[in-house]
């Protein structure tokens, strides 16, 4: 899945006091478009997680993320494909199907492999095989998570980088 975000610079009136300065500007600048990589990584994976109500360590090894110092630019791919019904709670078995965690599979049942995993498997058809893993969708509530974030990474970013022009005007040059 490609989602591509922009971010632009608002605050003009902390560039023109800092202008002078480049190399301090671009470090403030590095470290704020640095910290907003991290901070949009993690509100993916905890948003994800809370969507679809599993554990963030499910939803983790489902995050690749790539920054680039020298063009300051950064790359989050996430991926939405299916995750295991396990994943969501230990799998239990109903009379009426399988639960696990929050979720409620209706005629699937659990499967217990030895010194492994309890999985949930439903019937394909009215025979005994074939059977298929039961899955959770993330692709849908994982579009609205980025789509929400869209527009608190903007804010996120300028605050930050305020706050790094601050400290590169009042800390560094005093050093």
């Amino acid at each position: 899945m490609s989602y591509d975000l922009k971010l632009e610079i608002e605050d003009s009136a902390a560039l023109d006091e800092i202008k002078h300065k480049p190399g301090q500007l671009a470090k403030a600048l590095q470290r704020a478009v640095r910290k907003t990589h991290k901070w949009l990584q993690r509100q993916i994976i905890t948003g994800i997680a809370k969507e679809i109500l599993v554990g963030q360590k499910h939803v983790k090894p489902r995050i690749y993320s790539d920054f680039d110092n020298k063009t300051l630019t950064g790359k989050v791919w996430v991926g939405l494909n299916p995750i295991s019904a396990r994943r969501a709670g230990e799998p239990r078995q109903t009379s009426l199907g399988a639960k696990a965690g929050k979720y409620f599979f209706p005629g699937a049942f659990v499967v217990r492999i030895k010194n492994g995993p309890a999985n949930v498997f439903k019937r394909v058809g009215r025979e005994r095989l074939p059977i298929k893993r039961e899955m959770i969708d993330i692709d849908v509530p994982g579009r609205l998570v980025l789509h929400r974030l869209e527009n608190q990474v903007k804010q996120y970013f300028n605050r930050r980088l305020n706050e790094e022009i601050n400290y590169a005007l009042n800390v560094e040059t005093a050093k």
